[in-house]
């Protein structure tokens, strides 16, 4: 087995005088990478937390070491973030009275005027049905499946999954 640290001398005539030089070539290797920035935002790739996407300030909202431009799900809370209204609360992802606050801080979810521990029907029908779908979201999330779970989940759409 080669070492990977070797030292190579190597010799220099210059004139009448020689010189010999001993050269790390892991550390020139090593120079060299630290010096590449892919995404050209001033941060080597060797330390960048998205090397391929410009992220000059590193911002990291969950700590998780993918920067956030790099992040599909910045919070953690296991909705990627093109579907998650809060996308920096991992205790919410949804508004569905679109006013603001999320679902599950909202004291009236269907903005109805009555909160929600007064209501006969706190959740409208069709955030009952946005609510099983989160859920299947979540699972396909999971399961690395995409959309074909969620899809086929409703009768109105079994025909775009095979």
């Amino acid at each position: 087995m080669i070492s990977r640290f070797f030292i190579i001398p190597v010799i220099i005539a210059i004139g009448l005088s020689v010189t010999v030089l001993f050269m790390n070539f892991e550390e020139i290797a090593e120079t060299k990478l630290a010096g590449v920035d892919a995404d050209k935002d001033k941060i080597s790739d060797r330390v960048d937390n998205c090397p391929k996407i410009k992220n000059e300030d590193q911002d990291d909202f969950d700590q998780d070491a993918v920067g956030n431009p790099c992040d599909p799900d910045d919070d953690n809370d296991g909705i990627v973030d093109v579907l998650d209204v809060f996308d920096d609360n991992p205790e919410e992802w949804s508004d569905f009275d679109f006013d603001g606050i999320g679902s599950k801080e909202d004291p009236d979810d269907d903005n109805d005027g009555v909160i929600d521990s007064m209501d006969e029907a706190p959740v409208p029908v069709s955030e009952e049905l946005v609510a099983t779908y989160l859920e299947n979201i979540q699972e396909c999330a999971k399961m690395n499946d995409g959309t074909s779970r969620l899809l086929s989940s409703h009768p109105k759409t079994d025909h775009f999954v095979k």
